[in-house]
């Protein structure tokens, strides 16, 4: 579970007039300014969302959006890129203006902190931190890994990785490449499928499926750590889009809304740090048969909301019937287990009762 711990502010909409848009009369997208709206622009579509390294008045990481956007001007259309303050959510700064081509799509950072950015045309290659354009002789071809499209990258230089989702992949998986030669090296099963991959450290990544879930994978032995249920998007949002804070070691929901009832932005993004939270507890499994004069150990787990133990729940108990309990720890192991032991006192039936508050 994700505890939300940050909100940024939402940047405002240019005016009519703004230099920054401004071109010619403004014969497109009459609505925009339809009183009481009175801004010249508006969200359409969101296309990246990633945490940058670089100095900020407050902090040495930014916070970057780049959304497409239609406008009363021409050409009718735009590309915003907004500019936040990693700490504190300030709006730094807007630029205006397709970055790239029409051909390009989402930005992904990878365990470097180098970006990489996907192609309509099935590649992806690396970009200028600085410009976002693309950087000579980065492009990775699909072919390269025997597939036909590159859909989601995560590059790992250090260990001459590359775990990427291709069109060779099945549904549910996710592939682990030698970067320099292309070659497989494996394929991982995963809760979903998956539509983002997010760096965690050397050796491990998040990797966001259609489920909404957040598998934790060691990707340089296969296996799946642990997985988490992302952060629900809210009701009546218009899109949203994940990305991970390295810095902060948090996830970062932005969220698209609809404007307010004068046209004003009310789209923003938010912070979340993994939370270990219990939403239930097992009933408890004897692990031997119950016979009169036995002691028998039951083993019980506190789970979270995709599953996964949940360490450290305390738990009070109670027992009815021709028993009692001889022991049992004060909470749950690091898996989220325990085992209470109870002395069956008695042919009969018993029943045991486990709660906790969280």
């Amino acid at each position: 579970m994700f505890a939300q711990n940050f909100t940024s502010a939402a940047p405002p909409y240019a005016l009519p007039g703004d230099p920054s848009i401004a071109s010619g009369s403004a014969d497109y997208h009459p609505e925009l300014i339809a009183p009481p709206r009175i801004y010249a622009e508006e969200i359409q579509a969101i296309t990246s969302f990633f945490v940058n390294r670089e100095r900020t008045p407050w902090s040495d990481f930014a916070v970057h959006i780049i959304c497409q956007t239609i406008q009363i001007y021409y050409p009718s259309y735009n590309y915003i890129h907004w500019r936040f303050d990693g700490m504190t959510g300030v709006l730094l700064d807007r630029q205006i203006g397709l970055i790239g081509s029409l051909y390009d799509y989402q930005i992904y950072p990878s365990r470097d902190g180098s970006l990489w950015r996907v192609s309509i045309l099935g590649s992806f290659f690396e970009i200028d931190p600085v410009t976002l354009e693309e950087i000579p002789d980065t492009r990775q071809d699909p072919a390269k890994y025997g597939a036909i499209k590159i859909l989601v990258p995560l590059v790992d230089r250090a260990q001459n990785l590359a775990v990427l989702k291709t069109s060779s992949e099945g549904n549910n998986q996710i592939g682990v490449y030698d970067f320099t030669s292309g070659a497989l090296v494996r394929r991982i099963p995963l809760s979903g499928a998956p539509v983002n991959i997010f760096a965690e450290d050397e050796r491990r990544c998040y990797v966001l499926t259609s489920k909404n879930l957040l598998n934790l994978l060691d990707y340089t032995s296969g296996e799946i750590l642990s997985t988490l249920k992302a952060p629900p998007v809210e009701a009546g949002a218009l899109g949203s889009l994940l990305t991970w804070d390295r810095f902060l070691r948090r996830l970062l929901l932005y969220t698209w809304r609809a404007s307010a009832i004068d046209g004003a932005c009310l789209s923003s993004f938010a912070g979340f740090y993994p939370v270990p939270v219990a939403i239930g507890i097992t009933q408890a499994i004897p692990l031997l048969p119950p016979r009169a004069g036995r002691t028998v150990p039951c083993l019980v787990r506190a789970y979270g909301d995709a599953g996964e133990g949940i360490p450290g729940v305390k738990f009070a108990r109670a027992v009815t019937g021709p028993a009692g309990f001889t022991g049992a720890p004060p909470a749950t192991d690091n898996d989220g287990d325990a085992i209470v032991s109870v002395m069956c006192a008695a042919m009969g039936s018993a029943t045991i009762d486990l709660w906790a508050t969280v």
